[in-house]
């Protein structure tokens, strides 16, 4: 079976002939015209191109002849039917026509093609299959993953609360632990100046111990101390000392006392001139000559200013 396109030496008026009540006027078909093409058609089913070399496709002849090649009509139900895929094999009408135009070999190839093709449809169903159930999976994955993500993020942060609180916590360690051994400095000292402070008084008891023995009266003076006569020898010494105090600090301070009364009553009689008269007193500030001395002034500054 040859390529349908060898038929060149067909009547050229053969392709003009036309059904008289027909007015449509068709156009003469060029050599190198695709009837059909897989490569430029869908299948029903999933709607994909499928790409296959452009030689998987049949040729029309540059002329048509009505007694050996059938109407467009009928190539075109076989090429929908090879178009959807459909596996019943055309009718005995249609195959003796394609036979006699040489497209046995075409029909041989397309229905190849097509079996072809609906493997190819099976597998890419298995794949588009595999490929839901693998994004599912990821999609799951990736929510899991997220999920951790999120998990692992609260527990950073929650790790760093920690960190922070057990790095105040080492810092308040840190200062007791000064404070401690400021303290235990502090008592070391302490007890070393207590010990220095013991030693001292050891040492001042001791010497006071040997004054004590060195000063210790003898049992005569012992005795004496005990006697009537050394109470009489007392009372005689106090009365002396009473009388010389008398003698000396009372008389003084009687002199004292009545020095000052006398310099009061000599004030209060020059501020009662000066109030009557209101002449100026030598020696006197008119302040001093008005008013009285302070109350916390003694006698001394009285006598000063006079």
């Amino acid at each position: 079976m040859g390529d349908p396109s060898s038929s060149k030496n067909l009547p050229e008026d053969h392709s003009a002939h036309r059904s008289e009540g027909s007015k449509k006027i068709y156009k003469k078909p060029k050599t190198g015209d695709a009837i059909s093409t897989i490569t430029e058609d869908s299948f029903i089913s999933f709607r994909k191109k499928f790409h296959f070399p452009n030689d998987v496709v049949m040729k029309v002849p540059a002329r048509s002849d009505r007694a050996h090649f059938p109407p467009p009509g009928y190539v075109t139900v076989y090429e929908f039917s090879l178009r959807a895929g459909l596996r019943l094999p055309p009718a005995p009408e249609l195959i003796n026509i394609m036979m006699i135009c040489g497209l046995e070999q075409h029909i041989d190839f397309r229905l190849e093609m097509t079996k072809t093709l609906n493997d190819w449809n099976t597998e890419f169903v298995k794949v588009k299959y595999l490929q839901g159930e693998y994004k599912k999976k990821y999609d799951a994955k990736v929510k899991e993953m997220k999920a951790m993500e999120e998990q692992l993020a609260g527990c950073r942060t929650e790790l760093a609360n920690m960190i922070t609180s057990a790095s105040l916590h080492n810092q308040q360690m840190d200062r007791l632990h000064i404070d401690l051994l400021d303290a235990q400095t502090t008592i070391n000292q302490q007890m070393k100046d207590q010990q220095i402070l013991e030693g001292e008084n050891k040492r001042l008891q001791s010497m006071l111990s040997e004054k004590e023995a060195q000063q210790l009266p003898s049992t005569v003076i012992e005795d004496f101390k005990k006697s009537f006569a050394f109470k009489i020898i007392i009372e005689d010494h106090i009365q002396e000392a009473r009388n010389h105090i008398y003698d000396i600090e009372v008389k003084a301070l009687e002199a004292k006392f009545m020095e000052e009364g006398f310099i009061k009553g000599f004030m209060k009689g020059v501020r009662a001139v000066h109030r009557k008269t209101g002449a100026d007193i030598q020696g006197l500030s008119p302040s001093q000559a008005s008013g009285g001395p302070p109350s916390d002034s003694g006698g001394e500054e009285v006598e000063s200013e006079l």
